[in-house]
């Protein structure tokens, strides 16, 4: 059996409160999505612990221009976003997705072979003899 409350509340104050309820339900349904204009820019300390490798490391990748980064002042920056998008971009890739490349790189291969070994005679579009290879 459910409880209830008499109260003596005002029109307005009613209304406010179910507003706020609904608006509050909606929001949990419907989360705001992120800023995603808003840059976060890290240091080398702080790319460094999120990637669990020492600063020395963090240098090595950026003299070898394998990072993204930028320098000012003879400071380095690094985009958060640039660099979770580089860790993305070397996933390895697992053996059906390498086993798939490979069945359809061996049919593409194939019918690049039947076109090749193709005996020369003349082509059916110009009437013309196709030049004889050795």
């Amino acid at each position: 059996m459910q409880d209830f409350i008499l109260s003596t509340l005002s029109l307005e104050k009613l209304e406010s409160l179910i507003f706020n309820q609904v608006y509050r339900a909606m929001s949990e349904f419907n989360p705001k999505p992120s800023d995603p204009v808003k840059e976060e820019l890290l240091t080398i300390a702080h790319v460094a612990d999120m990637l669990s490798v020492s600063v020395p490391t963090v240098y090595g990748y950026v003299h070898q221009r394998s990072i993204p980064c930028m320098k000012r002042r003879g400071r380095l920056y690094f985009s958060k976003m640039e660099i979770l998008e580089w860790v993305k971009s070397s996933r390895r890739s697992t053996a059906d997705e390498i086993k798939a490349e490979a069945i359809s790189s061996l049919a593409f291969r194939g019918k690049k072979m039947d076109k090749s070994t193709a005996k020369p005679g003349k082509d059916k579009k110009t009437n013309k003899s196709s030049p004889k290879t050795k």
